[in-house]
């Protein structure tokens, strides 16, 4: 499902036997369109055991103007798992003059190694989304964020070039 509004609910579970690797992502962006009543929520379920390797990588996600969105993201893994998740988010399409002025996103986090919960994340824009993301301590006007985490072999020598992209070296 690449399109939601409010009301609609997308459950998904992944697993990754031991030893196996597997890479997720999505054939377009999702879109979350103008919702009349309700919120559209997405739970994602992912599981990696014993040596196994996950790279969970979806397109971005694109929020317009009225929308709602609840999302959630748990992965369990075991001690020796390795994995790699994004999530982007983009508000609006700026080419078509789009712009998110009202709506709510809201996306939770929780990330367990071996039982012991290692990471947890809130992100929540509700009401004047445009107001909220202009701030400087936000997104200072910027229209795109992102969430990454990685436990990988080698990840910390991809830390330089990744700043450098960004433009923060």
């Amino acid at each position: 499902m690449d399109c939601l509004t409010g009301g609609d609910v997308l459950d998904q579970r992944f697993a990754v036997g031991p030893g196996a690797g597997l890479s997720l992502t999505t054939q377009a962006c999702e879109r979350i369109y103008r919702a009349s009543s309700g919120r559209a929520e997405v739970a994602t379920r992912l599981n990696v055991a014993a040596g196994g390797f996950l790279a969970f990588l979806p397109q971005e996600t694109i929020l317009f103007h009225e929308s709602a969105l609840s999302r959630k993201l748990e992965l369990e893994t075991a001690e020796d798992a390795e994995f790699v998740l994004c999530e982007s988010v983009i508000l609006g399409r700026e080419m078509m003059g789009e712009s998110v002025r009202q709506g709510v996103f809201r996306e939770s986090w929780r990330i367990r190694l071996g039982g012991k919960l290692v990471f947890a994340d809130e992100t929540r824009l509700e009401g004047d989304i445009a107001g909220q993301t202009g701030a400087a301590a936000s997104l200072a006007g910027n229209r795109a964020f992102a969430t990454l985490v990685a436990r990988r072999e080698g990840a910390e020598s991809l830390l330089a070039p990744l700043r450098q992209a960004i433009g923060e070296d």
